[in-house]
């Protein structure tokens, strides 16, 4: 029978009761423990343990008692799978077993994870869950299910020790890529009737004297470190604080390390930490405690942001200069490093230190599940609420469909360092966390501003690559590879590229106002851009657009202060049609690369025409190739003109992006010329030449007709070869560079080499030909 949502929320009473302090409840009916597993939307888990044989709890020689975890998962959403569960390799998410809720059918099923793809999420083949059920209203999801505790085949529970947990949120109710994920660590609470929640095995355990010169073995075999947190790239990349100079030394001056550099510096961040000791060696040094691992680095990032005073550090943070904190954890033995590294299990302020109880490894929510709020809702500026009502800016707060197919999302979040600046201030600066969702499993994403919009050239943008992780910003010189160069300052935090089989995300956070960059006026609206590629390679964009957008912003308290300003237009920019444009490249190469060199050789080689009785035959070749040239030339402009002014692309405009577009209207007035010149040439004399088999006699370079020429044909015969000359270099370049920018428009074949195929028999053929000339000459 399914459980109302009203018993899940007395269940719930029962677990605050017990989890604030009555834990003589002996008979053990309710659930028994609880844990916030994720703050932004609210994720708890409350669960009840109960062995088969409580005495085996204190048996060491028994690892793994057996008996029954009651779970009940409750998202604080009206929308989004729920799974939790555990990973052989901890906190990875693979390999994992896990158990995941589907409210649509209310199925509550096992689950294996073999590979971070949605097709290796396959439903375990033996089910041994009991008490499932999975169901869901506007406001809450709710999962519940009991499975042992020891099973043939799967990860067992440890009721003896801390359990580390994996968990992951849906973005709607249809099993896929997760919208949140992570993991957490909890001694599991075991509840014997009449007896109520037995003690831990051992006692919590107590901490040495903090020395601060050394890390404190604790009773329970975990390492506790406390000192001041210092980035490795300070340590060994530069030597000294980043921020101050060469002048102090890094492990001399971590007192006065500023969490700015700390916290705000992307190099600094990405380097990884240290703890330090609190008080300094006989050198006047402080030691190297422990290298943290990535959780660690992650957690005392999180720290500093939460307690600190710098640029991306959340408001009420005091803590300037030398950053402090207690880590918790166990070395790492399979790496070799100095200092060694610590497994983090958990982080804490400094002033918890080494020295007292250790705090609770999380700490449970006391308040009920807030009343009903209504769902995400679209607004009449094209934008998508997320806050649920809620006001403390903790999550992301609006989201826009960029482009349909594949579908793209923006959502984010703006957040003033000042709110009384909205409004007030010229360019008010503050943070902007992105999160673009890519809703296929192939393809880098990238999004910026343009200097010229709707031109991407010159732009400044962020791009992510999934393969390599990377997420940096760019500058936008060409358009080209070559002109996509990245930033020489990266600025961003908290960035993160991630994909699988049918989502890619990239998430960042950045200053509205920077130096030397593009600013986010958030009084007005902003134009975007954005890209895809085909792959996850950085390379030529598969589909490509922009967007105007007026910001929400957020006010810890008061939420959205602007929801209804302004509003959101897409702009979908499309590429030339392909079809028309490869027939614009064949019709072209095969006017100048074959054609054209045709009737250049046959003017080189006339000669041989006429000694084979064909005096006219080379000048109506001639004059027939060329006028076919223009009228493929002609055609081809046309087909390119249109194609561009379909997709709202001005052929006209000189930047460097259309460069060839004005060079081949360069070549299209040069070749009418040509032509026109050649049909209005200046005549040769008529004792010399008839109209018909003119310069037939020019083969004999010492006759005295030569003086007998006009001023006019003087002047007309070398010009006429040097804008010949001039188109044919001109048309040459301008095809090598269309079809490099088709084979980067729509990674196609690079078709150059039929030019220069073409070009290079011609070539032979004239070379040969000229050969034979001059050896056959009398």
């Amino acid at each position: 029978m399914r459980l109302s949502f009203l018993t899940s929320l007395t269940a719930s009473v029962l677990l605050w009761k017990s989890v604030a302090g009555e834990d003589t409840m002996d008979e053990c009916m309710g659930l028994s423990g609880i844990v916030e597993v994720h703050s932004d939307p609210l994720l708890e888990l409350t669960y009840k343990v109960t062995l088969d044989n409580p005495e085996e709890y204190y048996d060491e020689t028994i690892a793994f008692p057996n008996g029954d975890i009651t779970a009940q998962l409750v998202l604080h959403r009206g929308d989004g799978f729920v799974g939790m569960g555990m990973s052989e390799n901890f906190p990875k998410m693979i390999p994992g077993e896990v158990v995941v809720g589907l409210p649509d059918d209310g199925n509550v099923l096992q689950y294996n994870l073999e590979q971070q793809d949605q097709s290796f999420v396959k439903p375990a083949s033996a089910q041994t869950l009991t008490n499932t059920d999975c169901f869901q209203n506007s406001t809450h999801t709710v999962v519940i299910f009991t499975q042992r505790l020891v099973q043939d085949g799967r990860i067992p529970f440890d009721v003896k020790n801390p359990s580390g947990f994996i968990y992951a949120i849906g973005s709607n109710n249809a099993l896929g890529y997760h919208e949140k994920r992570g993991d957490f660590t909890t001694n599991l609470r075991v509840c014997v009737p009449e007896t109520g929640l037995l003690p831990l095995p051992t006692s919590p355990p107590t901490r040495a004297p903090k020395s601060g010169k050394e890390p404190v073995e604790l009773d329970d075999g975990t390492i506790c470190v406390e000192g001041y947190i210092m980035d490795k790239y300070c340590i060994e990349t530069t030597g000294y604080l980043l921020d101050r100079g060469a002048s102090f030394p890094t492990l001399k001056n971590a007192d006065v390390h500023s969490v700015h550099c700390l916290a705000d510096v992307t190099r600094c961040i990405e380097s990884g930490y240290e703890v330090l000791t609190v008080e300094k060696n006989s050198n006047g040094e402080f030691g190297r405690q422990a290298t943290l691992d990535d959780y660690g680095n992650a957690a005392v990032l999180d720290l500093a942001l939460e307690t600190g005073d710098c640029t991306f550090c959340k408001p009420g943070g005091t803590i300037k200069n030398g950053f402090r904190a207690t880590v918790i954890g166990t070395w790492d033995e399979s790496v070799e490093d100095d200092p060694p590294v610590l497994k983090v299990l958990e982080v804490f302020e400094s002033e918890v230190g080494c020295d007292g109880p250790m705090p609770p490894p999380s700490t449970p929510s006391s308040t009920p599940p807030p009343p009903p709020t209504p769902s995400p809702t679209e607004v009449d500026n094209g934008q998508e609420d997320l806050t649920m009502g809620a006001t403390d800016c903790v999550g992301l707060t609006s989201r826009v469909q960029i482009h349909p197919d594949p579908l793209l999302e923006l959502s984010y979040k703006t957040l003033l360092d000042d709110p009384v600046d909205y409004e007030d201030a010229t360019l008010p600066n503050g943070n902007l966390t992105v999160e673009l969702v890519l809703h296929r499993g192939s393809g880098w994403v990238g999004m910026g501003m343009s200097k010229a919009y709707p031109n991407m050239i010159p732009g400044e943008v962020v791009v992510g690559l999934p393969d390599v992780g990377g997420v940096e910003q760019y500058d936008l010189s060409v358009r080209a590879p070559s002109g996509v160069n990245t930033a020489s300052v990266q600025s961003l935090v908290d960035t993160d590229i991630v994909q699988n089989s049918t989502h890619t995300v990239l998430t960042f956070t950045q200053r509205l106002v920077q130096d030397d960059r593009l600013s986010i006026d958030v009084n007005k609206a902003n134009d975007f851009i954005w890209a895809v590629g085909f792959d996850n390679t950085l390379g030529f964009h598969q589909f490509f657009g922009g967007f105007s957008l007026n910001h929400h912003i957020c006010v810890p308290g008061e939420g959205v202060v602007n929801p209804n300003v302004g509003g959101f237009q897409s702009d979908q920019f499309q590429s030339p049609k392909k079809s028309v444009m490869e027939a614009h490249g064949n019709m072209l190469t095969v006017a100048w690369g074959l054609l054209a060199p045709l009737a250049i050789a046959s003017a080189l080689l006339r000669g041989l025409f006429i000694k084979a009785g064909y005096a006219t035959l080379w000048f109506r070749i001639h004059m027939m190739l060329n006028t076919t040239v223009f009228c493929l030339t002609l055609i081809g402009f046309v087909l390119a003109f249109v194609a561009l002014n379909d997709v709202g692309a001005d052929h006209f405009q000189k930047t460097d992006e259309t460069s060839h577009q004005l060079v081949g209207l360069i070549i299209l007035i040069l070749v009418f010329v040509q032509v026109t010149n050649g049909i209005l040439r200046p005549h040769l004399p008529p004792a010399e030449a008839s109209e018909d088999v003119e310069l037939v006699e020019e083969e004999a370079s010492s006759s005295p007709a030569k003086d007998e020429k006009s001023l006019l044909r003087k002047i007309w015969e070398p010009s006429h070869k040097i804008l010949g000359a001039v188109l044919l270099a001109l048309s040459w370049w301008q095809i090598t560079t269309g079809w490099d920018t088709f084979s980067l428009l729509y990674a196609e074949e690079d078709y150059t080499h039929r030019l220069w195929a073409m070009i290079g028999t011609i070539g032979g053929i004239v070379v040969i030909g000229k050969i034979y000339q001059v050896a056959n000459k009398d």
